[in-house]
């Protein structure tokens, strides 16, 4: 399949709201938001995640793998993984009553939901009720997003996040210096983890205001083109060290002394010192190529709206414009591509480039 969206039950696990067409177009798009129990119907997760014992069928009957068991789907019955016998499902349910408390009344309303991988991994996001605005036309709306996995393979993980309406980057959001939200692992003690995580995420207006006084102080940063180019290369260096030293030890000497013995010894470690600086520039010719780009992307007028022209905030949006929508993925297919910039988005590397990127222009720019 050319994209990670589960269809295992023939209709594509995925909804988006706000007009928003959803990944690879399967799925189903709303005009607006979804309700909790709208939201699950659309997306498909209607499903439980059951425990039952893990081992083999044999000529003597079924024999149990001790400290095993399996987590299957219950409207397909497929195992999704073999986990240890400690190992707590959090349902599906699970996630979007969590989300439904974070909001009065249980108003939480989903912009989107799905499944990916036959339902290994599931989300929620919900747009929480206030907005933000840096300068006269920039909006900032908040989400929080809850992933789960039903193959042991990561934990429960809750994340506020913002989107930048006007060019639709999702932007970063600390919760009390937890820079990737709130983790839990699937065991016996999940339940009160999950208590604990719903005060902390109720926090969350707090951390919201404070992300918009850093963002507001950040457009009110004029930037000249050498403070911009200097952000930038702080990101992504260009001048990066000379691979044939390492602290105080010449790497030339130290590579003779583990190759010591060989009769070609010089040889080998000509050719190994040669690969790295190859390596090492080409890496630095890419990141020349970025803060070009870059550079580029800090003059575009959705970068530059009325209130932070050519501000700090500017050069931030840059990179993050360029993570969501300009950035190489890998994957065989343009929409297996977006799958996995869509990941790398809100969990993996570009998740972590642009936390760096706002931790780095405070730095920089509001001391």
């Amino acid at each position: 399949m050319a994209h990670c969206i589960d269809v295992s039950t023939g209709e594509a696990a995925v909804f988006t709201g706000s007009g928003v067409s959803p990944w690879h177009e399967l799925g189903i798009t709303i005009p607006g938001l979804a309700t909790a129990d709208e939201a699950m119907r659309l997306a498909h997760l209607g499903w439980k995640a059951i425990m039952r014992p893990a081992g083999a069928n044999t000529l003597a009957g079924f024999v149990p793998a001790e400290g095993y068991q399996a987590v299957i789907r219950s409207d397909t019955n497929r195992v999704l993984s073999i986990v240890g016998s400690r190992y707590t499902p959090f349902q599906n349910s699970d996630m979007f009553e969590f989300l439904d408390s974070l909001v009065s009344a249980k108003l939480a309303m989903y912009d989107s939901a799905g499944a990916l991988h036959n339902g290994q991994r599931v989300w929620a996001l919900a747009k929480l009720p206030q907005e933000y605005r840096i300068g006269r036309e920039d909006v900032i709306k908040p989400y929080a997003l809850v992933t789960n996995t039903h193959d042991g393979t990561s934990c429960i993980r809750f994340l506020p996040t913002t989107v930048r309406v006007m060019c639709q980057n999702t932007l970063t959001l600390a919760l009390r210096g937890q820079a990737e939200g709130v983790a839990i692992r699937h065991c016996h003690s999940m339940p009160d983890k999950v208590e604990e995580a719903r005060k902390k995420m109720g926090l969350v207006s707090a951390a919201l205001d404070k992300h918009h006084e850093v963002a507001v102080a950040l457009a009110a940063r004029n930037l000249n083109g050498g403070e911009a180019r200097g952000y930038f290369e702080q990101l992504f260096p260009v001048k990066l060290p000379d691979v044939s030293k390492t602290t105080g030890t010449d790497g030339a000497a130290l590579l003779s002394t583990i190759l010591d013995g060989h009769q070609h010894t010089e040889a080998i470690v000509a050719d190994l010192l040669e690969g790295a600086r190859a390596q090492t520039e080409a890496e630095a010719h890419r990141n020349r190529e970025l803060v070009q780009r870059m550079l580029g992307d800090f003059e575009l007028p959705k970068n530059n709206l009325p209130g932070e022209e050519h501000s700090g905030w500017s050069a931030y949006c840059a990179v993050n414009d360029w993570v969501d929508h300009e950035r190489n993925s890998r994957g065989k297919g343009v929409a297996t591509r977006l799958q996995n910039r869509m990941e790398s988005v809100l969990f993996k590397s570009g998740a972590t480039i642009k936390r760096e990127a706002l931790q780095v222009a405070q730095e920089r720019f509001l001391g």
